[in-house]
């Protein structure tokens, strides 16, 4: 039986200050402004409770035996993407936020659907993106998901797996 625990987080505003590092992505919790806020750093842990806290619970319970290195250098990657993206100001906080939390989405569906190394390499993020546009579409077609949700969850996971790895097409 799995047991999920609260585990120690920082909270960090976007755009980062250019002194700070993320040295343990897995306590990473981002904010994009007043109100916006991640927790990217559970996603370094392969299991997490699906129950949503409450606002004032911002951290999300773990599994610590889940812990993934790998994904913990990847998450870090990302949140450097974010922060980046909030200092260009080429998206408002609340946006930034959406296109944040719908990524996670998708890696949350990774690692429901055993694509647990999406953020490994390129191959695996190919592999992992047709099947989430797979799932999208058959979503779409039993009535369990409106096509322009499915349109902006796809576009989301595909602009940051891109911009991630640095590739123009993932099909």
């Amino acid at each position: 039986m799995t047991k999920y625990v609260e585990r120690k987080v920082e909270t960090f505003d976007l755009p980062l200050a250019k002194n700070v590092s993320i040295m343990k992505p897995e306590m990473c919790i981002i904010r994009f402004g007043a109100g916006y806020s991640i927790d990217i750093g559970a996603r370094c842990y392969l299991k997490r409770a699906s129950i949503q806290r409450k606002r004032d619970q911002a951290s999300r319970l773990v599994d610590l035996g889940s812990f993934n290195q790998a994904r913990s250098n990847r998450i870090r990657e990302l949140v450097k993407l974010f922060s980046e993206k909030a200092a260009s100001k080429s998206l408002a906080p609340l946006s930034l936020h959406s296109s944040c939390r719908d990524f996670l989405k998708f890696l949350d569906w990774c690692d429901l659907k055993g694509h647990e190394k999406v953020l490994e390499n390129e191959r695996y993020a190919r592999q992992a993106f047709r099947n989430y546009v797979e799932h999208l579409f058959e979503s779409v077609m039993k009535d369990e998901l409106a096509s322009p949700t499915a349109s902006t969850y796809q576009s989301f996971a595909l602009t940051i797996l891109s911009e991630l790895f640095c590739i123009d097409d993932l099909s």
